[in-house]
């Protein structure tokens, strides 16, 4: 599980600067059709935002099942010491 919400972030840290570099490109050969650029920018900013939130989630799972297993050697160590 760990390793999951690991390759999560990694992958999510990987994706969202690969989005901003379509962002600027899509911003950047803007001429004419103002709708095909709008839509361009949103669908970026929609994926760029699924990549944020993987990577959100991802950081939040490996968090908290770190902290899980760091108290669950805590309990190990102070059961096997009194």
């Amino acid at each position: 599980m760990v390793f999951g919400s690991v390759l999560a972030v990694t992958i999510g840290g990987l994706l969202a600067p690969w989005f901003i570099r379509d962002l600027v490109r899509v911003l950047r050969l803007a001429e004419g059709d103002g709708a095909a650029v709008r839509n361009g920018v949103l669908l970026t900013a929609v994926w760029l935002f699924v990549a944020y939130a993987i990577r959100s989630y991802g950081q939040y799972l490996s968090f908290l099942h770190s902290h899980v297993v760091a108290w669950n050697g805590c309990h190990d160590l102070r059961t096997s010491l009194f």
